[in-house]
């Protein structure tokens, strides 16, 4: 316990491993809240894709070649919205001086 104590706990090498763990975690933190976003945005990009077609259909457009594009988009769709449900929220980010609490 002595070793711990004076060793591994030393105040220098311990902030600066809480400083690159803080921003590790962050960085990885960061990343899924933006694939959790852009994920997102494409759903929203999609269902504007749904109403274009659905309106070409109603005005007369090649509904077979429409029909055969919206069956292909509403399958992005079910899997982004699977994405999107299966996906834990991301935790929140670490303070950048949690090591400036030493016991």
């Amino acid at each position: 316990m002595n070793a711990l104590r004076y060793h591994l706990m030393d105040p220098a090498p311990f902030e600066e491993f809480c400083g690159e763990f803080t921003r590790e975690m962050n960085r990885l933190r960061m990343e899924g809240s933006a694939s959790l976003e852009i994920a997102r945005s494409e759903l929203k990009r999609i269902e504007r894709e749904l109403d274009t077609l659905l309106n070409l259909i109603l005005k007369g457009g090649a509904a077979d070649t429409i029909n055969a594009k919206m069956v292909q988009i509403e399958a992005r769709k079910a899997e982004l919205e699977r994405q999107v449900a299966d996906a834990e929220i991301p935790p929140p980010l670490l303070h950048p001086e949690m090591g400036d609490v030493l016991p």
